[in-house]
């Protein structure tokens, strides 16, 4: 009987396949968009049609590509689909950062209160738990954690230039 050395067409379309499915790294998730189970991302602010005070949540976030400001080792976050005007604050403490091989941090704070989300990538999703933080009052929350899924969306504008 005569064996072939050469692997068959399914077993390399099945490399192929794995090799796609593959999850990217944490570190190169810059510039992608992710849609979140719930709108946890709030922002207060002016509403941008009205100029009224409004309060506004979405549940699809950026993750941008550039340097954050003033975190170490943590990229810029942008929400998508809001309202109202982002506070200037909220650029200053919101970031994303690569935790190890498989994970990401996510920021979502205007410097007093927000959700930190630690969340492990997995098939093109982010799955893992959020915990509202504050520093101005007790929280009702304090040490609470949800469990939150996202998964990975078209961006629907391009991101501004770098800074």
């Amino acid at each position: 009987m005569i064996r072939s050395t050469v692997p068959s067409l399914s077993c390399g379309m099945a490399v192929l396949a794995a090799l796609a499915c593959h999850d990217p790294e944490p570190q190169r998730l810059g510039g992608r968009c992710f849609t979140f189970d719930s709108a946890a991302f709030t922002e207060v602010g002016y509403d941008t049609a009205t100029g009224a005070i409004a309060i506004d949540s979405t549940a699809r976030i950026e993750l941008l590509d550039r340097p954050h400001s003033t975190e170490a080792d943590a990229f810029a976050v942008r929400a998508h689909g809001l309202r109202v005007e982002p506070d200037e604050a909220r650029e200053e403490f919101s970031y994303w950062r690569p935790v190890g091989r498989d994970s990401v941090k996510i920021a979502w704070r205007e410097g007093h209160y927000g959700p930190v989300l630690r969340l492990r990538l997995r098939h093109r999703r982010l799955e893992g738990e959020l915990r509202q933080t504050t520093d101005i009052v007790p929280s009702p929350h304090e040490g609470q954690a949800w469990r939150v899924r996202a998964r990975e969306t078209r961006c629907l504008s391009a991101s501004p230039p770098a800074a």
